[in-house]
């Protein structure tokens, strides 16, 4: 299929357009294993699918590998960014029975033929039927699913966050807009209900979901507010609102979340949840108030399970192969270590979904139950009715559990139910908050655990941060400066003669960065190492000796990801010393 009209032989015969094997454009692509594709075409037979539908599905490739290896195959644009053209004029009743239903939508239109944006390019008899309907020749364009459905709510007049919000409104609109029509209210309450704030707060939060961010930050000062949004772990200010507004601003998002508006003395917690172009998201609201107004953090959390792959965390292949076999053991505890915001439980969860069998009975406790997986029993910690991280372990003990995932390791008294789970034959899984794996250790023995406990029952402690990665539009090769790698005690011939620096460009919001990775350090724990837990050794003592025995440390593996042009010196040396 080329950039020209489709005729009815082409969508009555898609057996025609399949002249070359799509895993094994996969494999050219370096997007699939020779292994892996042998396993999935068996596998996708006995379930009677398409076999891009089956490496989608089991996370094995992205989205957007399926789209490029699908582009290749059938000679169709894939668009990664999609837009509607200007030119288009075709009626929009026309259009709104097929956008809802097949998930299309018309984004180009000339004399005799329409562009028609899918997901799935082998419809068909959709397209014919389109055809009919508009009396145009389709040419279809491959396009992300979700950029699909964000089209198809502006084509159908339906916003899926509320019925305000305004496609194409920008701040500044918004401001003005806020001016105009509420600029002389005075009644906050009043104010949050009437379009203008509405309409403001859900731009805040389409903006951040569009701009990826994990956190919307509104801050008050003493003659203004501003908004900030967290993207890759690095806070960015986007918009400072008049400060007449805050009360209103607030007072929408407590609607939103269903909290008290009069109370503004104590903190309150709610949850807003919304679908965003076609994904369920959650979002955590706290609200504390200061001396200047009340203060409110948003935590964003789309529900997309595909981002939970082991092998897309960015373990070398040495640490991932441990792991791997790590979580192959039946019993035993593997701890993840690490500060707040350093991927721990995404870490958990691609684990957790790596040995996700119907076989298994997993059941996590969790505080608070982040993102819900299918097969998966979750349970949310509730302190108000006491029902606390030891608690909830000792009932699911009585569950008949094969995997348990504890959200963290707090107190002596969880520590010890998981040491006995552990020693019943149990696997767990759960974290600490250490900065690195070695303190990992000494934590639990500081809560009190006999030493040879912890030596017969854990398996490994494995401890990690995030790294920006490298916007590959726009980074920029560097000479190594040596004298810079020198002061900072790192022999330059580990990095060769040329790094990547950020520049910045529309692609990643001109930060230079798009996207985070983790780094790892991971202490099996060997008979060495069980001579040591038992000997009572501090933190830096294990450390070393695991460091002699060949143990890469997180800086090692940062430094790896610098040499790879993923990252920078300068994103590792600010994790690594933050």
């Amino acid at each position: 299929m080329t950039d020209k009209n489709m005729t009815d032989s082409e969508t009555r015969n898609p057996d025609e357009l399949r002249y070359r094997k799509l895993g094994e454009i996969l494999i050219s692509l370096n997007r699939l294993k020779r292994e892996e594709l042998e396993e999935a075409l068996y596998s996708s037979r006995q379930m009677h699918q398409r076999i891009g539908e089956y490496l989608l599905g089991k996370n094995i490739i992205s989205e957007d590998d399926l789209l490029r290896a699908l582009s290749i195959q059938l000679e169709v644009e894939y668009r990664d960014e999609l837009i509607i053209g200007s030119e288009l004029d075709i009626s929009t009743e026309i259009l709104k029975p097929f956008v809802k239903k097949y998930n299309l939508v018309v984004v180009g239109e000339r004399e005799n033929e329409i562009e028609v944006a899918v997901n799935d390019p082998f419809m068909f008899d959709v397209f014919n039927n389109l055809k009919v309907a508009t009396g145009k020749n389709v040419i279809p364009v491959l396009a992300k699913k979700l950029d699909i459905m964000r089209l198809a709510d502006i084509i159908t007049g339906e916003s899926n966050i509320t019925a305000d919000s305004d496609e194409g409104l920008t701040f500044s609109d918004s401001l003005k807009l806020l001016d105009e029509e509420g600029g002389s209210e005075d009644n906050p309450l009043n104010l949050a209900n009437e379009a203008p704030v509405i309409k403001l707060v859900n731009l805040m939060i389409t903006e951040a979901l569009k701009e990826r961010a994990s956190d919307i930050h509104i801050e008050p000062s003493e003659d203004g507010m501003s908004v900030r949004y967290r993207i890759d772990g690095v806070l960015y200010n986007v918009l400072s609102p008049p400060k007449r507004y805050q009360q209103a601003i607030v007072s929408r998002i407590k609607i939103m979340a269903n909290l008290n508006i009069a109370e503004n003395r104590l903190p309150q917690d709610g949850r807003i949840r919304i679908k965003y172009g076609g994904n369920d998201v959650d979002i955590r609201v706290s609200i504390v108030p200061s001396v200047v107004g009340e203060r409110v953090v948003l935590r964003l959390l789309v529900k997309d399970e595909k981002k939970f792959n082991i092998e897309k965390l960015g373990m070398s292949d040495e640490v991932l192969k441990n792991f791997r076999d790590l979580l192959r053991i039946p019993h035993g505890i593997i701890i993840v270590s690490g500060p707040t915001g350093s991927g721990k439980t995404t870490t958990l969860y691609a684990a957790i979904k790596e040995i996700n069998t119907p076989e298994r009975n997993i059941i996590t406790i969790e505080d608070p139950v982040e993102y819900r997986i299918r097969g998966i029993s979750q349970i949310q910690v509730n302190p108000k009715i006491n029902l606390t991280f030891a608690n909830g372990l000792r009932s699911i003990l009585r569950q008949d559990p094969e995997v348990i995932m504890v959200g963290e390791i707090r107190d002596r008294e969880t520590a010890e139910i998981a040491v006995q789970a552990a020693m019943t034959g149990h696997l767990v899984l759960s974290t600490v908050h250490t900065n690195d794996a070695a303190s990992g250790i000494v934590r639990l023995l500081d809560m009190g655990i006999e030493p040879y406990l912890i030596a017969s029952t854990v398996n490994a402690f494995l401890s990690q941060r995030l790294v920006r990665v490298l916007c590959s539009w726009c980074r920029e090769e560097i000479e190594v400066d040596r004298d810079l790698l020198l002061a900072e005690g790192i022999d330059p011939g580990i990095l060769g003669d040329t790094m990547y620096r950020a520049v910045g460009c529309p692609k990643c919001q001109n930060t230079g960065y798009r996207g985070r990775v983790g780094i790892f350090e991971m202490i099996k724990i060997d008979d060495d190492v069980r001579k040591m837990i038992v000997s009572r050794k501090d933190a830096s003592y294990i450390r070393d000796a695991c460091v002699k025995k060949g143990m890469k440390t997180m800086f090692d593996d940062g430094l790896e990801k610098v040499r790879k042009g993923i990252t920078t010196i300068d994103e590792v040396l600010r994790v690594i010393k933050e």
